[in-house]
């Protein structure tokens, strides 16, 4: 029976310093309790035994749980020869932890500072007709994808297992992503305002499926792994993969939705992948929305998949979505209607095309 890469490597984050906590533990406690007593008695037993489970939560908590600012420290000593990959692995860490910016070791001023002294070049510019709420999330969004467990977080790879889930007792996926930063500008009367940075899923160490079996509630057996299809661009946000028996067989599909950083605003997909023989994933079907556009699947089943429209007549502000709904039936994929919608990133209810 084997154990999935990702865990594998979490796995490996914490017996490494309990290794070290063993041997202190021997040195510390046992050398001196041997001196104490050469005959244990029950209750000298249970003293020692409590002693010892508290010495190592100590030193397995201090190992996980690191304060935010000392990220921020890391990835400025990192820059500084030149890593900029690593340091931005530090500095996804750093933001993943400050989501509010209020979280205690979060500061604004000293992350401006880095920012400066990383100087990231323009990436491009978030729409100005977007609706402020919706900027909101596109930009934090991007930085809460990162905010995983650190049992999730593999520092030697500077690597995320991002998103996971489970069907039942038998399957499970996860997807493993390697953090990048972009500057982004706000834009104000055609003019670049305020600066947004954006920690993004590189697109040249490809975010990657892992999926494989489940044995008693331990992912124990792992398929072979796969790629997303960013296109060559980076991963601005990934939701949770679903579990969905799509044409009715018994064994669900596994869904995967995502959207790519294109252009000044975003393109998103929904990948769909069939279970083959119990021992891979094949690619079934790929919907994908044009910039700014939908890629969604229903709680029904139902895909629904929007395209930006602009007519001579639109401006951006007032630009349509056209949204065409398929469905699954004979073993094929029918459009079932269509219809125009103003964009919802333009208005309040673009939440209802986030969650659902």
């Amino acid at each position: 029976i084997m154990m999935s890469v990702p865990k594998w490597m979490a796995a490996q984050r914490i017996f490494q310093p309990c290794k070290a906590v063993l041997r202190l533990t021997f040195v510390i406690i046992l050398k001196p309790a041997a001196r104490f007593t050469f005959t244990f008695t029950k209750p000298k037993l249970f003293f020692l035994a409590v002693f010892f489970l508290l010495f190592v939560s100590v030193f397995v908590y201090a190992e996980e749980v690191q304060p935010p600012d000392l990220f921020l420290k890391k990835a400025s000593e990192i820059l500084k020869s030149g890593k900029k990959k690593d340091a931005d692995f530090y500095t996804t860490r750093y933001l993943a932890s400050c989501l509010s910016g209020s979280e205690q070791g979060c500061s604004e001023e000293k992350f401006e500072s880095y920012i400066k002294e990383r100087q990231l070049p323009p990436k491009a510019f978030l729409p100005a007709f977007w609706d402020k709420s919706f900027v909101e999330w596109f930009v934090t969004a991007s930085r809460k994808m990162w905010a995983v467990d650190p049992q999730f977080i593999r520092e030697k790879q500077r690597s995320f297992e991002i998103t996971r889930n489970t069907f039942e007792d038998k399957y499970f996926v996860t997807v493993v992503a390697y953090p990048q930063l972009e500057c982004w500008f706000m834009t104000e009367k055609g003019v670049a305002s305020k600066l947004k940075v954006l920690s993004v899923g590189s697109y040249r160490e490809q975010p990657t499926i892992f999926f494989g079996k489940t044995i008693k509630g331990q992912f124990s057996f792992q398929f072979t792994q796969s790629a997303l299809n960013t296109q060559r661009r980076p991963l601005q946000y990934l939701w949770k993969p679903e579990f969905f028996d799509l044409d009715k067989d018994g064994i669900p599909e596994v869904w995967i939705r995502y959207n790519i950083a294109w252009g000044n605003g975003f393109a998103q997909a929904l990948e769909i992948y069939k279970i083959k023989d119990e021992q891979e994933l094949v690619l079934l079907k790929r919907f994908q929305g044009s910039p700014d556009g939908i890629a969604r699947r229903l709680p029904d089943g139902v895909i629904e998949v929007g395209n930006r429209v602009i007519t001579p007549n639109d401006t951006q502000e007032n630009e349509k979505i056209h949204i065409e709904s398929w469905k699954f039936e004979a073993g094929q994929f029918k459009k079932d209607s269509e219809k125009d919608i103003p964009c919802p990133w333009n208005t309040p209810q673009w939440g209802e095309y986030v969650n659902y």
